[in-house]
């Protein structure tokens, strides 16, 4: 088992190269839909139609996407190129472990 507040951490670190760790999740959608992504990478979004990866805290100088006061991450998928948004307390399992809070 792992805590919800170590899974927001996990998302946030990255690899020796500055570059997002990747990780597997599980969570449920707002409609009940269980979302499983085998391998993941937390992004802020688009921009320009650009994919636009988190950054060290350090390195950003953007506008807040307002995440943290909603709950949500996105998480990018390299398999598809698609970015799922998901409420951080519908996440299930991360790295196959059960999350709690």
């Amino acid at each position: 088992m792992i805590k919800l507040i170590d899974v927001l951490n996990l998302m946030d670190d990255f690899d020796v190269n500055g570059k997002p760790k990747p990780f597997s999740i599980r969570f449920k959608t707002v409609d009940g839909e269980e979302v499983y992504i085998e391998l993941g990478i937390k992004c802020v979004g688009k921009k320009n139609g650009e994919l636009v990866l988190d950054k060290p805290k350090s390195l950003i100088k953007k506008k807040n996407p307002n995440h943290y006061s909603n709950a949500t991450r996105n998480i990018y998928i390299p398999q598809s190129g698609q970015i799922r948004k998901c409420k951080i307390r519908l996440i299930t399992h991360f790295n196959e472990q059960k999350v709690v809070y």
